[in-house]
């Protein structure tokens, strides 16, 4: 198994033969997935073989937002409240901005972003509807 893994300090690939946990020893990393928690998990103890610590801080898991005609989707590494939301229905992320500043110190939301979101949103409750109807 080979599996990119983006951490706050760059990318390592878990079977790169030439990495060496010495040259990292005592930094703390973050890591992103876009996969389930668990096989990277197990490919990281393959490497550390106790000889570091791995903390899980937290974890969500994956989740697949319902899709929507019309509406494109994307995948990406940042985390949502929706896998603690379970009983809430079919999924959906939508809103205005970049998600590369979302819920930082320099979050903004362009005007013109928040007038679209509007149209957006609109859109997204007739074509909802319409699905609804012909289920």
């Amino acid at each position: 198994m080979k599996a990119l893994i983006c951490l706050q300090h760059g990318c390592i690939a878990i079977e790169r033969p030439n990495f060496h946990l010495d040259e990292h020893r005592g930094r703390r990393h973050l890591i992103r997935l876009t996969t389930k928690r668990e096989p990277i998990e197990q490919a990281l103890e393959s490497v550390v073989r106790g000889r570091g610590e791995i903390e899980v801080l937290s974890c969500s898991e994956p989740v697949r937002l319902h899709p929507v005609e019309g509406f494109t989707q994307k995948v990406v590494r940042f985390t949502t409240d929706i896998p603690h939301m379970p009983n809430w229905g079919k999924p959906l992320l939508l809103g205005p901005g970049s998600i590369l500043v979302a819920h930082t110190k320099d979050e903004f939301v362009l005007k013109k972003d928040l007038e679209m979101a509007v149209e957006q949103y609109a859109s997204l409750v007739k074509r909802l509807l319409v699905a609804e109807t012909s289920d």
